[in-house]
């Protein structure tokens, strides 16, 4: 049920992250929804396949992206092991791990997406990158995670209800 969740929830999140998202912009930089949804998603204490979520999500924004389907898998896969050893951890507020894995995270990605670009010739100077895209990302990921958690956990608690004790 949850794998076919992440089908449907991803594929809705990868639009509005394609057609809305992407639109606003702080300098160079937007948010990364799909990131954020991967890491909410890995950080709820009742989930325990989230890698299913990192490679469908990679996939999907993989394809629609100029950069190679690689560096999401990565990026993704980076974020979803973060969040997985903070649950695994018994990080006590979950909230504030995805502010954690948010930071981490975006540098992640973006430092990927910087080193492939570098890679196939663009000559993007780290320091111009880092204060034009990196950070003001940071701050517009940082916005949506509290809606983008709570969104994960309501939908973690409908895929995997508590039992109910009597």
């Amino acid at each position: 049920m949850a794998e076919l969740l992440a089908l449907l929830v991803l594929g809705f999140l990868v639009i509005v992250q394609s057609a809305l998202v992407r639109q606003v912009t702080l300098l160079q930089g937007s948010a990364d929804v799909v990131m954020l949804m991967v890491a909410a998603w890995a950080l709820q204490r009742s989930v325990r396949r989230s890698w299913v979520w990192v490679v469908v999500a990679a996939l999907m924004v993989g394809y629609l992206s100029a950069v190679p389907w690689a560096v999401w898998l990565l990026g993704y896969s980076g974020v979803g092991a973060l969040a997985a050893f903070l649950r695994r951890k018994g990080w006590e507020a979950p909230i504030l791990g995805l502010f954690l894995v948010t930071v981490a995270g975006t540098l992640l990605v973006q430092g990927l997406t910087w080193s492939a670009l570098r890679l196939v010739g663009t000559p993007i100077p780290l320091w111009t990158a880092f204060r034009r895209v990196m950070l003001p990302s940071i701050l517009l990921n940082l916005l949506l995670v509290i809606p983008i958690y709570a969104l994960a956990s309501d939908l973690a608690a409908w895929v995997f209800p508590e039992p109910l004790e009597l």
